[in-house]
């Protein structure tokens, strides 16, 4: 088996340190098993000022998360905006779009963002943080011209977005889920295919009892065809719900464009 550092873990994974068939999952370093909840930066990272929220676009079980927006470097401007005009940064039910009452803003990590703390405890329901400030916001998506971040409070495991790359001539399909979810069987077992068939590609989690927020794909053959997955039996949360699409109807498989970041209902095919 070749070993790897941590440190240059990510490079050498897309250059030939990735594990052979028969290495059946990945080596121990330091007692910690690498999974897709390490790659943040698999597809590059944010350079220059930006703005972010939380919690992110689809996601759900968030009971326990902050609802916030953040401010990156050299944003102090879009900071001052917000701050003088809250009426930019709205909590709303989804999809009926009701305006949830919220404390005023409360300035948190030395100035660098702004909760939302909602007057009453949120239902068991979907919200979304609308934004408006006249440029992207990291984490929300344009929902009929409206920039915003859906989330829900309680669990519902949904499909969150897949990212398909190319990278040293090998193809990266990153599968996001709301929140963990479970399989009986590795993602290794789960078909993926492009217009020309079978294509050989390693994958990182979930294990057969792990929980994981994605599924990470490297494919050896670079194809331009369509990219088709097959999640074999349909994942569960921790509670046994199955993975569903935001009306709830159980998804099994997906089909998306070969290269490009691809949200529910933006030219995907669930089924």
């Amino acid at each position: 088996m070749v070993r790897c550092t941590w440190g240059l873990f990510v490079a050498l994974a897309l250059v030939g340190c990735w594990p052979r068939e028969e290495d059946r999952g990945w080596e121990i370093i330091d007692g910690h098993r690498p999974s897709p909840d390490d790659l943040p930066h698999l597809f590059g990272t944010v350079e220059g000022p930006w703005v972010s929220v939380t919690p992110p676009d689809l996601t759900t079980s968030t009971t326990r998360t902050p609802v916030m927006v953040s401010f990156g470097p050299d944003t102090e401007a879009i900071h001052a905006l917000v701050v003088e005009e809250p009426a930019r940064v709205r909590l709303l039910t989804y999809p009926e779009g009701a305006l949830v009452p919220t404390a005023p803003f409360d300035d948190v990590l030395m100035g660098s963002g702004v909760t939302l703390a909602p007057l009453s405890p949120l239902e068991d329901r979907w919200y979304a943080i609308r934004i408006e400030i006249g440029g992207p916001v990291l984490g929300t998506s344009f929902v009929d011209g409206v920039q915003m971040a859906r989330f829900r409070t309680g669990s519902q495991p949904i499909f969150q977005e897949a990212v398909a790359a190319d990278r040293l001539g090998r193809r990266i399909l990153d599968v996001r889920f709301s929140e963990r979810v479970e399989n009986g069987t590795s993602c290794r077992t789960w078909p993926l295919t492009d217009d020309e068939g079978a294509m050989p590609c390693r994958c990182i989690g979930p294990e057969p009892g792990e929980t994981q927020y994605r599924a990470v794909f490297v494919c050896e053959r670079h194809e331009r065809g369509a990219i088709h997955l097959e999640l074999g039996p349909v994942p569960h949360n921790i509670h046994g719900i199955p993975l569903q699409d935001l009306e709830g109807h159980p998804i099994s498989s997906l089909t998306m464009a070969p290269t490009g970041r691809v949200y529910p209902g933006g030219g995907i095919q669930l089924r």
